[in-house]
């Protein structure tokens, strides 16, 4: 039996400590509720700066629209854009400038139709640090000219020059010249939105051209110019896509040829891309100028046309229009166009052209030329329904020669030159080649392919490669 000294002795013991599942639970309540404290005093001090930055930004577009009023000219308001950095926060400044004609509409140079009333202007400023989901600061002012720009018995002429990447191109030179009635008129040169004004133009029929050194137009034009009928009461809108021209350097090659290359001196080049195709005539230069358009241009040797709903067209040049077959018990594969290749504005690019090749010998004094004819049976050859002709000049010397021609079925026809010992000579008429001056045909991708028949010397020039 447990005496009361026992009793009071256990009594006295000190009680059990916490356990360490308790501590962990108190240190994790701490910490949230530390987290909550911090994030919500972050948050205000954010929410805090930002509403200081929009005070600074409210400012800032209020001084930018009293400058656009000071300026008053709507004509010398136009697109700008800057930065400014006010207690280590950068604030951008972007102005916007549209014409507005009585129609409502609203455009960088005004659009043709209704006549010009004002300029709307628009400016938003925005900042780093900006909370995601706030808006910028935006104000909007109008600016009407002091004087009436249009004349019910005059017309608006309107011009605007934009780059391959559509954005304006300011500085361009831009003439109007009348044609049919109209009189004399003056435009200034492009603005920063790339835009040009005439006002109050006596009405009748205008030649409007663009021009400035070293750019080139969509239509490969290096001073375009279009017809432009100006109305009394109305504005006449002209668009230029017009840019610093691209320089891209043009290396043809025949695969397997080991003599020298001979290229036609009246041969075309086409040049694809996905805006359509333009055909340079005339020879074969080292580099051409052309506009940059960003996707580029694919070039093939000879005159490419596309077939329409009443035309065959011309795709035989052209090596990705040759389907997969079989010539001669061999199966070759469908041909391959040339990956397009791009020039920045100003900047350069270097194209190669692939073309088949007729081998030649001892033509000491011989010219020869080729004539486009219709695809030989069995040949795969997908044709080319223009007439055309391409001539080389007369070989000089009696070595192996390679005569590059766009891919297609030719008749080769040759002539002779023949001296006189006092001076001059005259030539043999065209005919089919004499026996050993021609020994072969050679393709861009090496295939050998060659028919002759009758009195006419035919070939098939094919880009395709034997399928593996």
């Amino acid at each position: 039996m447990r005496t009361l000294r026992d009793r009071l002795m256990r009594l006295a013991q000190p009680e059990a400590g916490l356990s360490i599942v308790e501590v962990l639970v108190a240190v994790m309540v701490f910490m949230i509720v530390s987290v909550g404290i911090a994030y919500g005093t972050i948050a205000s001090l954010r929410l805090s700066r930002d509403a200081q930055s929009r005070e600074v930004a409210t400012n800032l577009a209020a001084t930018e629209i009293d400058v656009v009023r000071q300026i008053g000219d709507p004509l010398a308001v136009v697109d700008a854009s800057s930065t400014a950095s006010v207690d280590g926060i950068s604030y951008t400044v972007a102005r916007t400038a549209k014409w507005v004609d009585s129609a409502g509409n609203a455009s960088s140079c005004g659009v043709g139709g209704a006549p010009l009333k004002y300029k709307a202007v628009n400016v938003t400023v925005s900042w780093s640090g900006q909370l995601a989901g706030n808006l910028s600061i935006s104000s909007d002012t109008i600016l009407a000219p002091e004087s009436r720009l249009n004349d019910p018995d005059a017309g608006t002429l309107l011009v605007r020059v934009v780059g391959a990447d559509g954005l304006p191109r300011s500085g361009v030179a831009v003439s109007a010249s009348p044609t049919s009635g109209g009189a004399a008129v003056s435009l200034p040169a492009t603005d920063a939105q790339g835009c040009s004004f005439a006002f109050q133009v006596v009405p009748g029929t205008y030649t409007v051209g663009v021009s400035r050194g070293g750019y080139i137009s969509d239509k490969q034009q290096s001073a375009p110019t279009v017809s432009s009928v100006v109305t009394a009461g109305t504005s006449t809108s002209q668009s230029f896509q017009y840019d610093q021209a691209g320089t891209f350097a043009l290396s043809y090659q025949v695969a397997g040829s080991t003599g020298s290359l001979r290229l036609p001196s009246d041969l075309d080049l086409s040049f694809l891309n996905s805006y359509g195709v333009y055909v340079r005539s005339g020879g074969s230069p080292s580099s051409v100028s052309l506009h940059p358009y960003p996707s580029g241009y694919s070039v093939v040797a000879g005159a490419y046309a596309a077939p329409t709903d009443s035309s065959a067209g011309c795709v035989a040049p052209d090596p990705g229009s040759w389907p997969a077959g079989t010539v001669g018990g061999t199966a070759y594969a469908a041909g391959e166009r040339q990956p397009a290749q791009a020039a920045a504005p100003g900047g350069s690019a270097s194209v190669t052209v692939p073309m088949g090749g007729l081998v030649v010998g001892s033509a000491n004094g011989y010219q020869f030329r080729a004539t486009v004819v219709a695809p030989p049976s069995g040949t795969g050859d997908p044709g080319c329904a223009t007439t055309k002709t391409y001539t080389f000049d007369m070989l000089t010397d009696d070595g192996t020669a390679t005569l590059a021609l766009p891919y297609g079925s030719w008749k080769i026809e040759a002539r002779k030159f023949s001296p006189y010992w006092w001076g001059g000579g005259s030539w043999s008429s065209w005919g089919k080649p004499s026996g050993g001056l021609v020994s072969g045909t050679l393709s861009s991708l090496g295939q050998l392919l060659g028919t002759s028949g009758g009195s006419d010397l035919i070939v098939t020039l094919d880009p395709r490669k034997p399928s593996s």
